[in-house]
């Protein structure tokens, strides 16, 4: 696969989605609401700003790769840049994506398909199969469509499984951490995070609007609110959070034939108010890997504060993933906004979750519901959703766009402040010297941008959008500071003192 490395959205100008927020279009959807718009459709509809657009993803060489029908267009030159490489396509992603609902209606409920994706790195359709033999009868439905043969290909996938497991583990509430419920025996999962419910919600008595959001299936009835309570397996079983909202699992629309279907695997579960917890923040392990990493926390800091959201993820792209059985994973986003059919013990539930992410790293039983994010390499993350299955190499989640769009507004996040510092020069320290100021080093944690320098000098104030700035200062001892604003309206402030020297020599303090 040629897509690894993380980059971040505002490589893309000329207009483009640069974050993709929880919104409602047209297609098929939930009962009872409006459809839920998805990551595809997003795509679909650069292809009215950029005709010809075909698809994106990130590449090994860091730099998004983009597809165009006409590489001589004026929207493709606008895109002519070093952090950017064009690509030839066959098919605009609108066209992709009206192939996809035609098969869609059909091909998922063939026996031996598994799922159905466009892939951008390769402007195509992709459909997954349980073996080679399934290969003829897709091939014969594509046909009978009037699908282009260049258009799609078949390849033999493992099952993607529902990760619960029987196993145990530890006490915690923070997001990816182990929870239990008893569904005819004991079961354990992951926490995914904890949020505030920001909409009209009826919690039972003794319970709020503050809970953790985890895995449906990690319920007593998936997509039905059937009263689940959440335990610690340390606790003596005393419930901590109870299922509020679980969304119903719906037919017809864009669930193909014979199937049960949701745009997400995630449940809200209110917590007791009396409960423990740490709101917008993930349990961070010693080490992470690819395939599995360490269960024990790391002392000095052992949690990952959740900054930012993201609806969805670009192909290519680096995310991760914690879980209380393989603990913290990694890996490329390999499938986006596939329709998955999903299986439990190698059979078929007959449930098909459909645009979710598919990412190349370790996950195992029990680590469904976990927090899946982009990780800034400090403390800091961005949370993408919620952990659900496995194949064996690869896991799907469910991107927070489609969370929120089913379970309703959550807050999940806390406010980080940028880091304000300068330093300053001027010619010798004489009065009437121009000093000249550089915040160049100033800095967001959370991988934010710096949006204004507020700079008070004792005798005046500046503010810029630049980060360097001169001011003439009187001789002695002047406070300067700094004020430096985030692009979340975030403010940090510090202070230096400039000492400036007097016409003959002295400062107004040390001459008599």
């Amino acid at each position: 696969m040629r897509t690894t490395k993380h980059a971040p959205f505002r490589l893309l100008t000329v207009g483009l989605a640069a974050a993709l927020l929880p919104t409602w279009a047209d297609g098929a959807g939930l009962q009872g609401k409006a459809p839920i718009k998805t990551y595809d459709d997003e795509l679909a509809e650069m292809v009215d700003e950029m005709p010809g657009f075909g698809g994106w993803y990130l590449a090994e060489d860091g730099r998004m790769h983009v597809y165009m029908a006409d590489l001589s267009a004026e929207a493709a030159r606008s895109l002519e840049r070093e952090d950017m490489v064009l690509e030839q396509s066959s098919y605009d992603f609108r066209q992709l994506l009206s192939w996809k609902r035609d098969l869609r209606a059909e091909v998922l409920s063939l026996p031996g398909v598994l799922s159905l994706d466009i892939d951008e790195s390769r402007n195509v359709l992709v459909i997954g199969v349980e073996h080679a033999a399934h290969r003829m009868q897709v091939e014969a439905l594509a046909s009978r469509l009037n699908l282009p043969w260049g258009a799609f290909e078949v390849e033999q996938v493992e099952p993607m499984e529902f990760a619960a497991t029987l196993r145990t583990f530890e006490q915690y509430r923070r997001g990816g951490l182990q929870i239990q419920y008893l569904d005819n025996g004991t079961w354990n999962c992951s926490i995914g995070f904890i949020a505030y419910h920001q909409g009209t919600i009826n919690p039972p008595p003794g319970y709020s609007n503050r809970g953790m959001v985890t895995a449906s299936h990690c319920s007593t009835t998936q997509g039905t609110v059937d009263d689940t309570i959440y335990h610690h397996p340390t606790t003596g079983y005393s419930g901590f959070a109870h299922e509020l909202l679980d969304p119903p699992l719906f037919t017809g629309g864009a669930c193909p034939a014979g199937r049960s279907c949701r745009f997400s695997d995630a449940i809200f579960a209110a917590y007791h108010p009396l409960s423990s917890s740490s709101s917008a923040s993930i349990a961070r392990p010693r080490s992470r890997g690819r395939t599995s990493g360490t269960l024990e926390l790391l002392p000095s800091n052992p949690k990952l504060t959740i900054v930012q959201e993201s609806a969805t993820a670009t192909l290519g792209q680096q995310l991760n993933k914690i879980g209380r059985t393989t603990g913290w994973t990694f890996g490329n986003v390999i499938g986006t906004c596939e329709d998955i059919n999903v299986f439990r013990n190698g059979v078929d539930t007959g449930i098909t979750l459909l645009c979710q992410n598919r990412v190349q790293a370790g996950a195992a039983g029990g680590d469904s519901g976990g927090p899946v994010f982009h990780w800034f390499g400090n403390s800091y993350v961005t949370l993408h959703g919620v952990i659900w299955g496995t194949d064996g190499t690869n896991f799907a989640y469910s991107p927070m766009g489609q969370v929120e769009a089913e379970l309703g507004p959550l807050q999940t996040t806390t406010l980080v402040p940028p880091i304000a510092h300068f330093h300053f020069a001027h010619p010798g320290g004489m009065f009437d010297e121009m000093v000249s100021f550089d915040a160049g080093s100033s800095y967001d944690p959370d991988g934010g941008s710096i949006q204004s320098y507020h700079w008070n000098f004792g005798n005046g104030t500046r503010t810029t959008t630049q980060d360097s700035t001169s001011q003439i200062l009187p001789s002695g001892y002047n406070s300067v500071s700094l004020t430096v604003t985030d692009n979340e309206g975030a403010t940090h402030t510090t202070y230096r003192t400039v000492y400036v020297e007097g016409e003959d020599g002295c400062t107004v303090f040390a001459c008599p």
